[in-house]
């Protein structure tokens, strides 16, 4: 969306290989099969301008249906030879219904150099992420821009559509609606604002169509909450919880950005918090004042927190605040790796032992084929029962890692509150 609120952040690469380019002639061109993304057609193309080369990146409606559309994108361009390096060119375009089908470079690489350097024939990749994208983004599931209930009818006007909606459907699921079409005499109601290009979606929920997904959830959040609309906030919220791959760190954005009841955040994360009443024995208060602010995306996960935000995370069932720390211990922590396998142990945190395992095949240099990563694993997570003494461990260990007893030393002190 123009001002942020449509999440739309489509990745994808275009790739062709062009074949017989000596033989183009002055001002022709080569195109490559059109592939659809985001609803879109998209192709490439490559045209031969006198002294130099053209790479174009061409992006049109699947359907000439009228619908305005906007897209913004980051493009980057490679050109691959036989005989020399990768070319490369990056630059950020706008595509839509009233600019330029195509952007490119019109001098992407010189004649000569491509003929005689390159070869009859080219690899060429373009990979593309989608920015802002307004309009055509998805399928649409209902028409509105039809009157099939004269006199039952209000016209909704933004600035990119009409909408003709049923007085009821609006009146009775929305408090904004219900008071602006207090008058029956009123028909048509104009919509302002540049981020109305998601009604088309809001609408298709208020009629039980599946228009939630990755791409439209918050722009149909920010309308449905301006317009004091319950049923679509429930629907996102839900989409969010059950169904969403976006990051824990963004979901607790969005649920603090909107203002979602604090039952119903915790609940996107655990069932403890389900009853209105909860106790909560041998729980820190300053650490669940730090849990609950890495939930409302108040603060992050630090050092010297992540153990106890951890703990408590594991221990009251939130695995999206679970998988938090856990990136933050994997990526970003100072933390030794002995104290995170001890952490991952003492927890018993899956995830934890088998990035810790992977971490100390990744240090040996001697590593034996016959203790396979798989088997360190289950090592990793088994020893506490299945071996009796610390120099069991370092027996099994070294028996697999020649010259590694440091490592072995490691994980063994690592367990030994064990």
């Amino acid at each position: 969306m123009l001002n942020g609120i449509h999440d739309y952040k489509k990745e994808f690469v275009l790739s062709h290989t062009f074949k017989n380019v000596s033989k183009m002639k002055i001002d022709k061109s080569l195109i490559s099969p059109v592939k659809k993304h985001a609803n879109f057609d998209w192709y490439l193309s490559i045209n031969h301008n006198g002294d130099d080369l053209g790479m174009y990146i061409h992006c049109k409606q699947s359907k000439n249906d009228g619908v305005i559309w906007f897209i913004e994108a980051e493009i980057e361009m490679t050109l691959d030879g036989r005989f020399i390096k990768s070319t490369t060119k990056r630059g950020e375009f706008k595509f839509s219904t009233n600019a330029p089908f195509s952007h490119g470079f019109r001098k992407f690489i010189s004649w000569n150099k491509c003929v005689y350097r390159i070869g009859d024939s080219f690899n060429a990749k373009v990979s593309v992420k989608i920015r802002k994208a307004i309009g055509n983004c998805k399928s649409v599931l209902r028409s509105f821009d039809k009157s099939n209930e004269i006199g039952l009818e209000v016209l909704i006007e933004t600035y990119w559509a009409e909408y003709y909606v049923m007085r009821e459907v609006l009146t009775t699921q929305s408090a904004y609606f219900m008071d602006l079409l207090k008058d029956p005499g009123i028909s048509k109601v104009k919509l302002d604002g540049d981020d109305l290009t998601e009604f088309q979606n809001l609408l298709e929920v208020l009629h039980g169509m599946p228009a939630i997904d990755e791409n439209t959830v918050v722009g149909i959040l920010h309308l449905a909450t301006d317009y004091k609309m319950p049923l679509p906030i429930q629907k996102c919220e839900e989409f969010l919880t059950n169904k969403s791959t976006k990051s824990t760190n963004r979901k607790l954005k969005i649920a603090s950005e909107y203002r979602l009841d604090s039952l119903k955040v915790l609940a996107t994360h655990t069932s403890y918090f389900k009853d209105r009443h909860v106790t909560l024995q041998n729980i820190s208060a300053a650490d669940f004042q730090n849990l609950l602010e890495v939930i409302y995306g108040e603060s992050d996960v630090e050092d010297h927190t992540a153990h106890a935000i951890l703990y408590l995370a594991h221990k009251l069932e939130m695995k999206l605040i679970v998988q938090k720390c856990v990136d933050f211990l994997l990526q970003i922590s100072e933390s030794t790796i002995h104290a995170v396998i001890h952490l991952a142990c003492r927890l018993q945190i899956h995830r934890l032992h088998q990035k810790c395992a992977n971490f100390l095949s990744e240090k040996s240099e001697n590593f034996n084929d016959e203790l396979t990563n798989y088997q360190l694993e289950n090592l990793v997570n088994n020893c506490i029962e299945k071996i009796d003494s610390i120099d069991n461990i370092k027996a099994k260990l070294a028996a697999g890692w020649k010259d590694s007893i440091l490592l072995a030393d490691l994980l063994v002190i690592s367990l030994e509150i064990y």
